[in-house]
């Protein structure tokens, strides 16, 4: 192939620009990038996009906002930022920022219109709008080396201008100001939380038991911002035992297999489209009854938007009941 993968990144400011990276190729395939880019605008310019892609696309971001994954302080910022969107243009900050319901509305909205992409890709990408700056980047393999040794250049000179005794001080300056008296007022006009501000009651969570797609489920509703978690344990017991070192393969391998009604690549679309993440992985699990006792479970993870909820299951009930596993080189 001319590269290993294709990204789009968005680059703000004065000038709003969309910037196209072709990651894994080289100088000298530029020219068939070019050609093969001009012409993949050209006819989806001309003709339109995929509905399917286009849904898969939507559902992915919108999965991607709600459930903002990332460790627990820079999720803060991130809402943070979020949801000064709306209050750059002086309008409430939390309405509608958080949840993305009229956002993604608008967006599903505006793409029902068939000529909306074409014009957009007419408009900002062909003709006189063409993408006219085509840079080639080489990484240098001898960057670190000449990174560590530039910073250790620079400390020697920042040590000839400075004693490091000086540093020595202000540290011990630091520590002392630290320990004063004044330090424990500024701590007493700083807004806290105390254990008695957090709830200590200990209270189980309501668990409601139904009847779904002919099996027995149990959840708790939790705040999740329209996001459905889900988890399935699949008892392996039965698994011969010449066949349990391939179990991993089988968990790995699950979801990129072809399906007995669908190839690999229409599946990866119908993913993307219907379910936020999915995996599966074999581990042993501990019987709470008998806590000597292990069982080797499959257990299949599935998170998708709320509003998808039965799309996605039936999508992850065609793939643990008709998955071919082939090809078999894709398993190389």
């Amino acid at each position: 192939g001319l590269a290993q993968s294709v990204e789009i990144w968005n680059v703000g400011g004065e000038n709003n620009a969309a910037v196209f990276v072709f990651d894994g190729t080289d100088k000298s395939k530029k020219e068939d990038i070019k050609k093969v880019f001009d012409k993949t605008i050209a006819e989806a310019a001309t003709q339109g996009l995929d509905k399917d892609i286009l849904e898969a696309v939507i559902n992915e971001s919108e999965f991607r906002y709600k459930e903002a994954n990332s460790n627990a302080a820079m999720r803060g910022f991130r809402m943070a930022w979020i949801s000064t969107m709306n209050w750059i243009y002086k309008k409430e900050p939390l309405v509608d920022t958080l949840d993305f319901k009229k956002r993604f509305a608008a967006v599903r909205k505006q793409l029902a219109d068939k000529n909306y992409i074409k014009s957009f890709l007419k408009d900002n990408f062909t003709g006189d709008a063409k993408p006219n700056r085509w840079i080639v980047l080489k990484p240098d393999e001898q960057f670190s080396e000449k990174f560590n040794a530039g910073l250790q250049a620079n400390l020697k000179n920042a040590l000839k201008t400075r004693p490091i005794e000086d540093y020595k001080k202000e540290d011990i300056e630091y520590r002392a100001w630290v320990a004063a008296k004044e330090s424990d007022e500024i701590v007493k006009k700083t807004p806290t939380l105390d254990v008695s501000d957090i709830e200590t009651d200990d209270k189980k969570p309501e668990v409601i038991e139904a009847n779904f797609l002919n099996a027995k489920t149990m959840s708790f509703p939790q705040p999740a911002n329209g996001i459905t978690y889900t988890r399935m344990y699949f008892d392996l017991g039965a698994i011969a035992q010449e066949d349990l070192p391939y179990l991993q393969l089988f968990s790995e391998f699950i979801s990129k297999a072809d399906l007995k009604d669908m190839d690999f690549e229409t599946l990866n679309t119908q993913l993307s489209q219907k379910v936020g993440n999915f995996s599966a992985s074999v581990s042993g699990y501990q019987s709470k009854q008998t806590p000597e006792n292990y069982q080797t479970l499959l257990k299949v993870e599935a998170d998708f938007l709320t509003s998808q909820r039965t799309a996605a299951l039936n999508l992850v009930e065609n793939i643990l009941t008709t998955a071919t596993f082939g090809p078999t080189k894709r398993l190389e």
